[in-house]
């Protein structure tokens, strides 16, 4: 009987203990764990149609775009967490410089000059994953007078829905520029990331839902705590 009723405690205890345990694992999954984003490089890829050409082959057989880039780019580091979450960071700037006076063809986008305009853009991830991810551009360049269409010059780019880790996905947009006259400045090319849904598992290395949270560990203490006591009562 003695030895019973030293059981049923222990026993007791052990379930609290057990329910403690499995409290804490729940309150550590409750809390998303936010995805690491991590961009390194950003390299642009340009077509052989751009360039800068004098007054006079501008005004007489021309056959490269003044359409000028900068990057601006800095390395990124942005944890998300939340599906909707989103940042925004600068690329570059695209500057359309065409010659908007002068005579001949100098004032004009010629035929000529609307081929081989591609435009891409290498964005080097480090978090969730290594990986490069390649985002080619729509160019719409209309011939004819500086000036004399709704857009002379324009990039456009399709969203593009990235998978990573296990049912994990997120989304690149880059913004788009045009240009209806040449002489309006440069225009700064963006890119946004957006979390549009948690991996189902955490990334590799991360252990938060792996380990009680503080709070999960103190009431470990008082179970164990209790059990001692019982024990040694029983003696």
């Amino acid at each position: 009987m003695r030895t019973l009723m030293t059981i049923m405690p222990a026993m007791r205890s052990a379930a609290i203990l057990g329910t403690v345990l499995l409290g804490g694992a729940s309150l550590a999954q409750a809390s998303p764990v936010p995805v690491e984003f991590g961009i390194a490089g950003a390299t642009p890829t340009l077509g052989v149609g751009y360039g800068q050409e004098t007054d006079s082959v501008e005004a007489n057989n021309a056959s490269l775009l003044d359409v000028r880039f900068t990057t601006t780019f800095s390395a990124q580091n942005n944890p998300l967490s939340e599906v909707g979450q989103s940042w925004t960071f600068d690329l570059g700037t695209v500057d359309f410089r065409e010659l908007h006076t002068g005579s001949g063809n100098a004032h004009k986008v010629t035929p000529n000059e609307t081929d081989g305009l591609g435009l891409a853009w290498l964005l080097s991830f480090t978090d969730p994953w290594v990986a490069d991810i390649h985002l080619s551009a729509h160019i719409t360049a209309n011939a004819g007078p500086i000036g004399d269409a709704p857009v002379d010059y324009g990039v456009y780019w399709t969203d593009t829905p990235v998978n990573f880790g296990t049912g994990g996905q997120f989304r690149i947009r880059l913004n788009d520029v045009s240009f209806a006259d040449s002489h309006l400045g440069a225009q700064t090319q963006t890119a946004t990331v957006t979390l549009l849904e948690l991996p189902e598992a955490a990334p590799a290395g991360d252990l938060a839902l792996a380990i009680p949270e503080p709070d999960s560990l103190a009431l470990v203490g008082f179970a164990l705590a209790g059990l001692m006591v019982s024990r040694r009562r029983k003696r």
